[in-house]
This record gives C-alpha cells, structure tokens and sequence, in this order.
C-alpha cells in the first residue's frame, strides 16, 4: 500500500485488512487500483472492498451496531428517533430489504415460539 503511495497504511491482524488514509475519495477507483496492484505481486485476482470510517463504524455515543450472519444488531442508548441509524438507512446500506424489531419484541417472540408446541 506504501508503493502506491497511500499514507499511514497499517494491516489489522492476519485479516487481509488494511486501514490506510488516500488522497481520493473515489472508493470504485481506488478498489480497481488496488486489485491491479495486489493482482500483479501476487499472481491472482483479489477482490477487494474499501469502507471509509463512517462507513464501518456505525458507533457513536447513542448507536452500536453488529453483523453478525444474517442478523444486524442494533443497540441504541436513546429512543430510535433520534438516531443516526435506521430501518431505511440499513436498507440502504446493505442494498437489501431489512426489517427491524425492538429487543422486548424478540424476546417474546423467542419465548412464544420456545413455549409453542406446534413451533419447530
């Protein structure tokens, strides 16, 4: 990353990802730039995705969230009206249909369907 003159570039554990700070904010230019290069040191294709910090974070004072699989985990320190995020903001960003649901209505929906003899 340092060779195609990007700053500050620093790995994160064995995950194949790579912070570094760019001059351009073009993220599809930079992806394909960055293909060709890892492509041609070592002779196979790398797909490659880049995220800005807004991006990735999703992590202020009121919001966190967490992917994990299928599922998107939202905690939100204040009334979700207030919030950054949002059902159509998730949407949105995963190019995907999305539902949300309040953590009281999981729970109960998980008791009922444990409780139900006809579930499973």
């Amino acid at each position: 990353f340092g060779a195609l003159g990007f700053e500050d570039a620093r790995t994160f554990i064995a995950s194949g990802n790579v912070l570094f700070a760019a001059r351009s904010d073009d993220a599809v230019a930079l992806e394909h730039r960055i293909e060709r290069h890892l492509e041609q040191a070592l002779g196979y294709p790398v797909a490659t995705f880049l995220r800005s910090p807004a991006q990735l974070a999703l992590r202020s004072e009121l919001d966190e969230v967490c992917v994990r699989d299928r599922e998107i985990f939202w905690m939100c320190r204040t009334r979700s009206t207030d919030s950054a995020v949002s059902g159509a903001r998730l949407e949105k960003a995963l190019s995907a249909p999305a539902t949300v649901r309040n953590v009281t209505t999981v729970r109960k929906l998980a008791l009922l369907a444990a409780t139900d003899t006809r579930a499973g």
